[in-house]
């Protein structure tokens, strides 16, 4: 057994445990007990939970009944009495009724507006007659809306500011013309190449990056303290700093002192003839166990010697290949560092030739835009040059407006001297005018009248129109509630046919199970006297009080097939014998060798 199971206990098998098996045990025995209890104590079927068939009834449940409960419900207040019922159109209870409900005849009359009754009257406008109502913005298609021009445009002597404007207050201090050329000012590295930022080649030591480094730097690791001075170290075996010293590390050269347990053998008694001898060989052995330990410790320190040249020697090799493996990695480090520095030259060249070219091409867009600037100039110069003609011919113009202005005035001297002439044709034109005026003011006066007649007669057609639809209106209301009327009483009217309907469907429910009783009553009598021996072709019923004789026949009109055990089937042109007039639309007759019912309308009685 191993230390392991001692302490933590022995393997564990579950080989020899059928857990399946105890479990089926403990259930069966379970069920025995149950069993067992049961027999002994006897069941008792009086007792149990409640519900419908319980008989505690201090546990029975409220809501349980049977399958044979059939719930009565209570009828609406509309279904028990037809003449009350909700509110609506035909509801008689006015407390309820519905002011929203309106049957398909209704008519919605829509008020007009003030504007529809009296056109006199209306809203403002361009023809409104309502002038405190008039609407402010609303003009005429004859508006033309005149917009005042702005200062620059009266007078071109003042303007906005800008780099043209001569209100020199507003100048916009942000404005700048086409010639204008924005210098941007170069940066101080740019200004200066021995001034930089800090870096590996900044020369401006106080901005210099602490953690920036050059391709030849190479990092330096400390060593250990157990690397610097081998005669100190950790604890240990072989550890001279005492204060970190392992306890329970022990050196080959401590004595291990006694082992063994304090037992001491008994000694013999022997004769005294025999010590000297005894005591001597006893020594002997002494001296031979001690000269065979000595063997042994010089043994054991020889072989400790060994391995500790042997691990010196092993960590002498390990130091050697350290340094070569460091040399071949510095030798690796030193060729990156180099490619490093080819490449960085290279980008260094090649930022120098791409800086060469962007100089070239900007001198080459500042020429371009000198040229543009020079160009623009002299097309302003032009511009200005043709401004200037402008004016000269524009003053040009005045004049010559001015000289045929002084014409004008000559001419319309002349004119109101003929203005004068005429004036007084004109005045006695306007004697002859006056008077045909007031014969002409006459004649409209008398038009005038009869336009007044005119409109009195149609006021008074408008009112017998008035009259006429005030009429109408009352007549349609009549109209309307006539056929409320008349609906209302169809409906009374309709109830009344479905309850007649319902008691003849119940009255003839009631016939057709008094009809089979009968038959039942009938088939019950047959088969007895078939039992009896006495057997009879027809289908033998009581006669009932006014009932039609045996001998009645009929021919089939449609085909009918039978819907129930007590019914026949038939077709067209059959002739159905014996026949039984028990009700008024079914009857009892043979056909094809079966007695049963028949539709009284699907055959044609024949005598």
């Amino acid at each position: 057994m191993t230390e392991e199971q001692q302490r933590w206990g022995g393997e564990r098998t579950m080989n020899g445990l059928d857990m399946k098996a105890i479990s089926d045990s403990m259930i069966k025995e379970d069920k025995e007990n149950i069993k067992k209890k049961v027999q002994e104590d006897g069941y008792n079927p009086a007792a149990g939970y409640g519900g419908k068939f319980g008989v505690q009834s201090d546990r029975m449940d409220k809501s349980a009944v049977g399958h044979d409960y059939v719930g009565k419900v209570d009828k609406h207040e509309s279904q028990k009495d037809y003449k009350a019922g909700f509110g609506g159109q035909f509801g008689v209870l006015q407390d309820r009724q519905d002011k929203s409900a309106a049957s398909w005849d209704h008519f919605e009359k829509v008020e007009k507006h003030d504007s529809q009754k009296d056109y006199k009257t209306g809203f403002g406008g361009k023809f409104g007659v309502q002038d405190d109502r008039q609407d402010k913005s609303a003009v005429g298609w004859d508006y033309v809306e005149k917009t005042n021009k702005h200062e620059s445009q009266k007078d071109y002597k003042h303007g906005f500011g800008g780099q043209f404007g001569v209100q020199t207050d507003r100048v916009d201090k942000s404005a700048l013309s086409w010639e204008h050329h924005e210098k941007v000012e170069k940066h101080v590295s740019q200004k200066d190449y021995k001034t930089g930022f800090g870096g590996d080649f900044g020369v401006q030591s106080d901005r210099v990056d602490k953690s920036a480094l050059g391709w030849e730097h190479r990092e330096k690791l400390e060593q250990h303290e157990s690397q610097k001075d081998y005669k100190t170290g950790f604890g240990g075996q072989f550890g001279v700093q005492k204060d970190r010293v392992d306890k329970v590390a022990h050196g080959w050269e401590e004595s291990q002192g006694k082992v063994g347990t304090t037992y001491q053998k008994t000694k013999p008694e022997v004769p005294t003839k025999n010590a000297a001898s005894l005591r001597s060989r006893f020594e002997n052995m002494a001296v031979e166990s001690q000269n065979e330990n000595k063997k042994r410790l010089d043994e054991e320190r020889r072989k400790r010697e060994e391995k500790d040249r042997m691990d010196k020697e092993q960590a002498q090799r390990n130091e050697e290949k350290r340094k070569a493996g460091e040399e071949e990695e510095n030798k690796k480090r030193e060729e990156k560092r180099q490619a490093e520095r080819a490449r960085l030259e290279r980008e260094l060249e090649e930022q120098r030739i791409k800086e060469e070219t962007e100089f070239k091409r900007r001198e080459e867009e500042e020429k371009k835009q000198r040229d543009a600037e020079l160009e623009r100039k002299r097309q302003m110069e032009e511009e200005m040059r043709l401004r200037e003609e402008k004016r000269l011919e524009e003053m040009r113009l005045r004049e010559e407006e001015k000289q045929r202005q002084q014409k004008q005035l000559e001419e319309l001297e002349k004119e109101e001297q003929k203005r004068k002439e005429l004036e007084e044709k004109h005045r006695q034109e306007e004697l002859r005018r006056q008077e045909e005026l007031k014969k002409e003011e006459e004649r409209l006066k008398q038009l005038e009248r009869e336009r007044e007649e005119e409109r009195k007669q149609e006021e008074l057609r408008i009112q017998e129109e008035n009259r006429r639809r005030e009429e109408e209106k009352k007549r349609a209301e009549e109209e309307r509630k006539q056929r409320e009327e008349n609906l209302r009483r169809e409906h009374e009217e309709q109830m009344r046919r479905e309850e007649e309907k319902r008691q003849k469907e119940e009255e003839e429910r009631r016939k057709q199970e008094e009809l089979e009783r009968k038959l039942r009553e009938e088939e019950e009598r047959r088969q007895q006297e078939e039992q009896n021996g006495q057997t009879d072709d027809r289908y033998d019923l009581p006669p009932e009080e006014g009932g039609e004789g045996s001998g009645i026949s009929a021919i089939a009109i449609y085909d009918y097939q039978a819907a129930a055990d007590d019914e026949i089937s038939f077709d067209p042109n059959d002739i159905i014998t014996n026949i039984e007039m028990v009700d008024e639309g079914w009857w009892i007759g043979e056909c094809h060798g079966r007695f049963g019912l028949f539709p009284a309308n699907y055959v044609e009685v024949r005598r």
